[in-house]
């Protein structure tokens, strides 16, 4: 599939999760649990993973291979080099996914074709459904508890539009003290282990 993703991250405290789970048992349908193991690739030729002036690593492009004994096996790339909100946040990124019948074909070919994968991230993900929306309750290795919701049904053109729907709709579920997390996971892991 090849998409615009539009999407928010939320770190979830005790609070939040209990106030999340009330609230998804009331409203959404509940999908599948799966354990999923996340492969990111470097491309040495033009890496996706730099330093910036700060020392942060930061990258605006990810190639992830996701593995799950339950679920189906996913190749896909994001490209975050997208537009920006009046505070600097990437609104949307572009992502082109498609189903690998045997993820340890695609990891050999992915590596022989010179791709590195030396970065990992182990979830358990829980999926939820309400209207137009999908919620990944993410519990990660290293990294805590996390919402993700996403617009799997556009009801605007504009991505701060849509955005702001997603915005609204956690301010709804009483997610109303929460930073967004503007960062993938595996930044967010770089980001712990640099403090470690």
């Amino acid at each position: 599939m090849d998409a615009q993703e539009i999407e928010i991250k939320i770190r979830l405290n005790l609070a939040d999760l209990k106030t999340l789970q009330a609230w998804l048992f009331n409203n959404a349908t509940a999908g599948l649990v799966q354990e999923q193991t996340d492969i990111y690739f470097e491309n040495p030729a033009a890496p996706y993973f730099t330093r910036d002036l700060s020392g942060n690593i930061q990258a605006l492009k990810y190639l992830r291979l996701r593995t799950s004994p339950n679920g189906k096996n996913i190749l896909t790339f994001k490209d975050w080099d997208t537009p920006v909100s009046k505070n600097g946040d990437r609104l949307f990124c572009y992502e082109h996914e498609t189903v690998v019948d045997n993820p340890n074909s695609a990891l050999e070919i992915l590596k022989g074709t010179g791709f590195t994968s030396h970065y990992r991230i182990q979830k358990k993900r829980s999926y939820y459904y309400y209207t137009d929306f999908e919620f990944a309750l993410d519990q990660i290795t290293e990294l805590g508890t996390f919402l993700e919701i996403e617009v799997k049904t556009r009801q605007f053109t504009d991505p701060v539009q849509e955005r702001a729907r997603l915005i609204d709709l956690a301010n709804q579920i009483g997610l109303r003290d929460t930073t967004l997390i503007n960062r993938g996971y595996i930044l967010l892991l770089f980001d712990q282990r640099a403090k470690n």
